[in-house]
């Protein structure tokens, strides 16, 4: 701002605050008495410094500083770990589940949780209070029916994995599977195809209706899954150049209306994945559920679907909730 003025004699400039004399041009007959144009410009300063900083003061209250914007949302996260269970304990068929930990079968395979008497098991979970996300085994049957469970299961990928390994991944080291060194994950059995007999997927879902913005969840192969990738086995040859193997996550809207697609290769060619791998999912928008499929290339596949293992585990899932 600048404000220019003009008492008679020399003129003054207010600029940023600073007094800056603008001398003019002087004659003799412009003095009068004893006074020198030193003296007239030292009265005319003296005369502007209360205005210069009275000005300085205005420009300085009318100036509101820039507030910074807070985050749109928080994340909160779907760990799997005990420290985190927020739910309220409930019965599985007469078993206490008062912590995540409770949600793991005592065996890989067969276990009373996962598979119950063989033709029914009851087995969901929901991530009350934090994320809202709940999930389970399809239609109240065992877990070849399909299903998200809860795991901490851990082996090496070595030849010769087979289904009652189904629970395990490779990463990490024994209590420590999860990802970033955790102990809990959750491992996804089942897809649908046009050969399966399956009609249904396994999905994340909020359990309060509300939809929302997944950010991203941690992905790896199980090791039965990688095992067979690896070295085939009696249904179906090991992967080759040529093969692949990805999990497609498909998000709906309140009203059951898809919002989009998006994939993950758990294996090209002989590129197996093995380790926790982070998956943004936000680009499906806000969903009330994600159901997640498996596919692969033909020589992974025979004459009723897919040979290959339909398997994959997953951990840490981060939800968006507006502030």
């Amino acid at each position: 701002m600048i404000n220019d003025l003009s008492p008679a004699g020399p003129r003054a400039r207010i600029t940023a605050g600073r007094v800056r004399i603008m001398p003019e041009v002087l004659s003799a007959q412009n003095i009068s008495g004893d006074l020198t144009l030193r003296s007239i410009m030292y009265r005319k300063a003296l005369y502007l410094l209360p205005l210069a900083l009275l000005a300085t003061s205005c420009s300085n209250d009318n100036d509101e500083p820039d507030m910074p914007e807070g985050p749109a949302y928080e994340l909160r996260t779907l760990t799997f770990e005990d420290a985190d269970a927020r739910f309220t304990p409930y019965d599985l068929d007469g078993i206490n589940i008062a912590t995540w930990s409770d949600l793991i079968d005592d065996t890989q395979y067969g276990g009373a949780l996962l598979y119950g008497d063989f033709t029914s098991a009851d087995y969901h979970w929901a991530d009350a209070g934090n994320t809202m996300l709940g999930s389970g085994i399809l239609d109240n049957g065992p877990f070849w029916n399909g299903g998200i469970v809860v795991s901490d299961y851990w082996l090496a990928v070595e030849e010769g994995l087979q289904y009652t390994d189904q629970l395990a991944v490779p990463t990490g080291s024994s209590d420590k599977a999860g990802h970033n060194g955790s102990r809990n994950f959750a491992v996804q059995n089942g897809y649908v195809d046009g050969e399966s007999y399956k009609d249904k997927l396994p999905a994340l879902a909020f359990t309060d209706g509300i939809e929302r913005v997944i950010d991203h969840l941690y992905i790896t192969n199980t090791s039965y899954t990688a095992s067979v990738l690896r070295y085939g086995n009696a249904y179906t040859a090991a992967a080759t150049a040529a093969s692949w193997f990805k999990v497609i996550a498909i998000g709906y809207d309140a009203a059951g209306a898809e919002t989009a697609r998006l994939e993950f290769k758990l294996c090209q060619g002989t590129d197996i994945v093995s380790d926790w791998t982070r998956w943004d999912l936000s680009d499906l928008g806000e969903v009330a559920k994600v159901e997640f499929n498996i596919d692969g290339s033909d020589d992974l596949r025979g004459e009723w679907g897919l040979n290959t293992p339909a398997y994959f585990a997953i951990d840490d899932v981060a939800v968006r909730f507006p502030n």
